[in-house]
Formats: C-alpha cells, sequence, structure tokens
C-alpha cells in the first residue's frame, strides 16, 4: 500500500494508525481535555478499586464474615460504631453485596472525582472491618484510600469526563491551598507505598528461611495460599531445584527493596518500578491465587508512583495538573 508522500505502509501498520486516530478522537471527545496528564493517577486510584471490587463480586458475603478463630462477622457488627458500615445492616447478603458493587462502580465511573474518593475510602473501611476472611489487601486500601480520598477532594477537576471539566477558579488562594493539601497527600501515600515495601523486605531479611533461600518452598506449598491448578505441579517441582528456589526466594526480597527505595526515583525510575511491581503481584496473582491483595498493591504502586508528580512540580515531574487546569479554565473564561 502506497502513501501520498511515495512511500509505503504495511496493512497492520495503516490498521494501527487508524486505531489510534479513532482512540484519540474518541477520548478527546468525551474525557477531560487533560486526561493525559492525570492518566496515570486515575489508572492507579482505579485499580485500587478493583482490587477491592473484585473481593465482593467474586466471593459470597456468607464466606467473608464466616467465623474465623471464634470471631463472627456479627461479633465484629456489635463492636461500638459499626451502625455506618453496610455490611451490618439487617439486610439479604446478596443486597448487601450488590449495595458494595454498585458504589465501588459509581466510584470507578469517575463521573464525581470527590465522589469516587469518598465512596472507595467508605466501601474500603466497610470490607476491613466487616470482613472476618482478609488477606492484607483490605488493610492496604484502607490506608492508601485514606489519601486518596484527601487529594481527591482538592482535584481540580470536577469530573475525568468532558462534561464535568468545567471548573471554575472564583478564589486563587483557595485555589493554592487546595493544591498544597493535594500535594502533602500524594507525597503521604508515596511515604505509605515505601514504608508497606520496606517493612516487608526487612522482616523477611530477619526470617531464617528467606535468607537461606528456601521460603519459596514453603510459600507454594501452604494450605490455604498455595499453588494450584494446572500450574502447580510445574511449580512445586522448579522449587525442589535449589538455585531455582534460592533465585525466587531472593528475587522477591530484591524487588520489595526496589520499590520501597525506587518510588523515589525520577520518572523513568518510577515507571520500571510500576513494571516491576506488576511482574510481582502478577505472578502471586497467577501462582498463589490472591487476586484481590495483588490488584490492590499494583494500584497502590501506580497511584503512589505518579500522585506527587502529577500534582506538583518535583524532580521527576512531567506535569502539574493544577496548573494545567489553572490554564484550561481561563482559555474557557475567555472564550
Amino acid at each position: 500500500m502506497t502513501t501520498m508522500d511515495g512511500g509505503s505502509t504495511s496493512a497492520p501498520h495503516l490498521l494501527m494508525l487508524t486505531a489510534s486516530s479513532i482512540g484519540g478522537r474518541v477520548t478527546s471527545r468525551f474525557l477531560h481535555p487533560n486526561w493525559r496528564e492525570f492518566l496515570a493517577w486515575d489508572l492507579g486510584r482505579t485499580t485500587l478499586i478493583l482490587g477491592s471490587l473484585s473481593i465482593v463480586t467474586f466471593t459470597s458475603l456468607e464466606y467473608l464474615t464466616a467465623p474465623v478463630g471464634g470471631v463472627t462477622g456479627a461479633d465484629q457488627c456489635e463492636s461500638f460504631g459499626m451502625a455506618w458500615n453496610v455490611i451490618c445492616w439487617q439486610l439479604p447478603s446478596w443486597l448487601i453485596s450488590l449495595i458494595l458493587i454498585s458504589l465501588m462502580l459509581i466510584a470507578i465511573s469517575g463521573v464525581s472525582i470527590v465522589a469516587s474518593g469518598l465512596l472507595g475510602i467508605y466501601c474500603a473501611l466497610c470490607l476491613h472491618s466487616g470482613m472476618t476472611h482478609v488477606d492484607g489487601g483490605d488493610a492496604v486500601a484502607v490506608v492508601a484510600g485514606l489519601w486518596i480520598a484527601v487529594v481527591c477532594l482538592m482535584d481540580p477537576r470536577s469530573s475525568i469526563w468532558r462534561f464535568g471539566s468545567r471548573v471554575s477558579i472564583s478564589n486563587r488562594w483557595s485555589f493554592g491551598i487546595r493544591k498544597e493539601i493535594a500535594v502533602a497527600a500524594a507525597w503521604a501515600l508515596k511515604v505509605q507505598c515505601s514504608v508497606i515495601y520496606g517493612h516487608a523486605a526487612v522482616s523477611k531479611i530477619f526470617n531464617e528461611q528467606w535468607l537461606d533461600g528456601t521460603a519459596i518452598y514453603y510459600v507454594v506449598r501452604m494450605e490455604m495460599f498455595g499453588v494450584n491448578g494446572m500450574v502447580g505441579p510445574l511449580v512445586r517441582g522448579l522449587t525442589t531445584v535449589p538455585w531455582i528456589e534460592f533465585a525466587l526466594t531472593l528475587g522477591t526480597l530484591a524487588i520489595e527493596l526496589f520499590i520501597c527505595v525506587g518510588i523515589w526515583g525520577t520518572f523513568r525510575i518510577r515507571r520500571i518500578v510500576v513494571a516491576v511491581s506488576m511482574l510481582l503481584h502478577g505472578a502471586i496473582f497467577v501462582l498463589l491465587g490472591v487476586a484481590s491483595f495483588s490488584i490492590i498493591m499494583i494500584g497502590l504502586v501506580l497511584a503512589a508512583a505518579s500522585g506527587a508528580s502529577t500534582f506538583s512540580r518535583d524532580k521527576g515531574c512531567r506535569s502539574d495538573a493544577f496548573e494545567i487546569e489553572a490554564r484550561s479554565v481561563g482559555a474557557i473564561m475567555r472564550r
């Protein structure tokens, strides 16, 4: 196929160009004008909510609140101040699940940035305080969701969609204060992410099985989180090979340390951190079947890696969301 300038292009390449052009038109027609500047941040906070959503969608509420160690869901709901938790309401379990799913879908839709942050943290708190069967991801969703909610409250956009993008800057001083609060919360989220991975790595260093390289051998054979399905025999067989077992064990430790430190790096280093976290938690998802935990952790790293640089001009920043939004609104107001 020949182009207008006399060159040639293959059919697959032409198809990619066409798809890219259509995609660009669709996003510019429906999404917020500055959606590219917020893309990584929005994907991170949305992925975090998706992790919580997967818990309720694929696991029955009866199982999530089943007795563990003599403690039942009803026992937890009898605690002081739990009337706010939808899991504790006297409703059919299917209706409670439907309410939580609906709230999280609204948060994911991005129709309202403020509602997205508040509904995200509310649902995370409901699951964390109302469930008896937990995998650790629920606690991370609460801590990360708190800082994300603060950022969402200060976000200069009203929506991720074009119909909600025309906000007014009636008070420059207020706009500046909102920026400082958003930046502080975004940095707090980054600190939290670094602490989580740093603690995970340091705790392994003082564990004999992690130091001698045998921990993965026992992890994949755990009764609750061990490897299952078709990959089970293969993984259990590979972990009997000493050097593979040693590499997997120390490799996990090295990745956690890298994420802990690399999250503070430049833009390029943070991109590598996000890719490595996807590799680590993708492997945990496939091998151990801990889906919600893996999704939540990937969302945490992506949000932490992009939040501070999205809302402030730091060393590794590609944009300042507040300055971009101010220019956008200024152009609208001059029309």
